[in-house]
């Protein structure tokens, strides 16, 4: 159940995205390549407003290779996004120069509890 004010919208995020305060992108970015997920994001970026927000709700991939080793799960559907879509996972710093290309910044990272492997990603406007 949505709350007063909010509403789904369905549609091609490549030709229009309908302007909102907030979006949600939960399990999109990582199904593209970066040329595609940057023309996503940037759709998004375009449609929000000076004060909007971007919630982006996918896996972080660690940086650091001990890290990475424990994410057996998350390497996996890199291989599948790879595989199926070309897409990816992606890591905190790869996510930021993404939405830094679309003309967001990457505000905050809170990591979703186990064993979901999922984090939000908060951008605004840069």
């Amino acid at each position: 159940m949505l709350g007063a004010g909010a509403e789904i919208v369905t549609g091609d995020f490549f030709a229009s995205v309908p302007a909102a305060d907030a979006y949600v992108l939960k399990s999109v970015i990582h199904d593209w390549d970066d040329e595609r997920a940057a023309a996503i994001l940037t759709r998004v970026r375009a449609a929000m407003p000076a004060d909007g927000v971007v919630f982006v709700v996918e896996p972080v991939l660690a940086e650091d290779p001990d890290a990475l080793a424990r994410q057996r799960m998350t390497l996996m559907s890199d291989l599948n996004m790879l595989v199926c879509t070309g897409g990816r996972e992606r890591t905190e710093r790869e996510f930021a120069a993404l939405l830094g290309a679309a003309g967001l910044r990457l505000d905050s990272v809170a990591q979703v509890p186990p064993p979901t492997g999922y984090s939000v990603l908060r951008a605004v406007p840069a």
